[in-house]
């Protein structure tokens, strides 16, 4: 996942051919899939570049045009946000100058009562081929269960928040996505970066102005993990997690995070697991 943030910096020819350098060396150790969050002039940019430079066998093999949407508010009507939705994918259709995207990604909204109009919608667009691969960021099985049952729809893939401390998210939603064939993308597989090697140094706490903001909400996850302990939360966490993956990395030579990636991808239903940038 590349986040382009054009309010931040400006990208120069020399950017992109960078960034697309550096793709390609993503393709070629295995990375199959990219998303580029921006909707601006240098996301279509990198587009033009990207497909351009990368030989067309090695782009069929990847997913690149991949965006993704939200079902609309509870204050919205259905027909504002259904434009809203095809806006947004004709949109991205111009954005990657492709004529159907390689995947959409619908993200769950706890606050919105049109997921399946959503899914109905876009399975439409699916039709109409526009939409190659329907995909959902963090829908609960519930939601999973009830859109086969009342659509008869069942999504290619689901991406889910998880890791070796946080599991959270598997309890239910494994056993679905195994029973059914659906993938799990998981995402945050190294909690924003707190499950590294320069972490094993620190045995209190990082101050707050050393860690990004999702490392510190991921340090919230780790209160909650122990809560019941009888150490501060991050002893616990440097003790039980940090030294065992070390302990486990140095016996094959690696680093931590590559340890915490390899049990995210070999996790029984793992499609994917998905590193940001």
């Amino acid at each position: 996942s590349l986040d382009m943030n054009e309010k931040d910096c400006r990208y120069t020819d020399s950017d992109m051919e960078e960034m697309v350098r550096r793709m390609h060396v993503c393709m070629d150790h295995g990375f199959n899939s990219f998303q580029i969050r921006n909707n601006g002039a240098s996301a279509t940019s990198l587009y033009r570049i990207l497909q351009k430079q990368t030989p067309l066998s090695l782009i069929q093999k990847c997913v690149l045009g991949g965006i993704t949407v939200k079902p609309p508010g509870a204050k919205e009507s259905w027909l504002f946000g259904a434009d809203l939705v095809r806006n947004q994918i004709s949109s991205a259709l111009l954005q990657t100058g492709m004529d159907c995207l390689d995947s959409v990604h619908l993200q769950y909204d706890a606050n919105s009562p049109y997921h399946l109009e959503t899914l109905d919608l876009l399975r439409d667009m699916q039709r109409e081929g526009k939409i190659l691969s329907i995909s959902g960021h963090n829908v609960p099985t519930q939601l999973m269960e009830v859109a086969k049952r009342d659509l008869n729809f069942q999504f290619d893939s689901n991406q889910v928040v998880c890791n070796v401390v946080d599991q959270r998210n598997l309890n239910d939603m494994q056993p679905y996505c195994v029973e059914n064939g659906v993938n799990m993308w998981i995402s945050r597989p190294l909690m924003a970066g707190l499950l590294n090697n320069r972490f094993l140094k620190e045995m209190e706490e990082p101050l707050p102005f050393r860690l990004t903001k999702s490392q510190k909400d991921h340090l919230t996850i780790v209160r909650e993990w122990a809560k019941d302990g009888t150490e501060s939360p991050w002893r616990m966490f440097h003790r039980h997690a940090l030294y065992t993956l070390a302990g486990i990395a140095s016996k094959y030579e690696v680093s931590i995070a590559a340890i915490a990636l390899r049990w995210a991808i070999e996790m029984e239903g793992t499609g994917s697991a998905v590193a940001g940038t």
